[in-house]
């Protein structure tokens, strides 16, 4: 199956880095670890009918994934920092 990266990653199995906007190529089986572990890559093509059972049957496209990520980075910005506290010396 073909797949689009989203947000870059080192492939733990090969030590590959693969940069947003690559296509790769990869099993149904692999394909559902890397989306475990986060949204780093959008199914594009699939090869195989049976790699469904792999696969989630609700795949995120590309721009829902892009604007989660914004949310997140949003969120981030607005949680307050923790303040260093002053010595009473």
């Amino acid at each position: 199956m073909k797949v689009k990266v989203v947000k870059e990653y080192i492939d733990r199995y090969d030590g590959a880095y693969h940069a947003p906007g690559e296509t790769v190529e990869m099993t149904g089986k692999r394909f559902g670890e890397i989306k475990k572990e986060g949204h780093y890559v959008v199914l594009i093509e699939k090869d195989d009918p049976t790699e469904q059972q792999d696969i989630d049957k609700e795949q995120p496209d590309a721009e829902d994934l892009e604007h989660r990520d914004q949310e997140e980075q949003t969120r981030q910005k607005k949680q307050p920092r923790g303040r260093k506290k002053e010595s009473e010396d």
